[in-house]
């Protein structure tokens, strides 16, 4: 994959208004939701940088297990994965 400052700013933009419409997506199961979260916080912040809540803090701690799950995958590389799926929900909700 070329990674010429231009591309990526195209994977920026692309990245950033799916964001902005996965929000108004309804209807959503819970995995994809995490799904989703886990891929957002690996393309925008790298990789999981706390502990792991405690197995009594439920919510939190399946939140860290999205995040966790795509450890070690580079930034753009999460920014196409979350694009990806992100259109593939709007595939399956249509």
């Amino acid at each position: 994959m070329n990674n010429s400052p231009e591309n990526n700013s195209e994977l920026d933009i692309e990245f950033n208004e799916c964001v902005v419409k996965y929000i108004k997506l309804i209807n959503l199961n819970l995995n994809d939701k995490l799904h989703m979260y886990g891929l957002y916080k690996q393309a925008t912040l790298g990789n999981i940088n706390t502990l792991i809540p405690s197995l009594f803090d439920v919510h939190n701690r399946k939140k860290w297990e999205s995040w966790n799950y795509f450890k070690g995958i580079d930034s753009n590389s999460a920014k196409r994965k979350y694009i990806d799926y992100y259109k593939y929900l709007v595939d399956i909700n249509q």
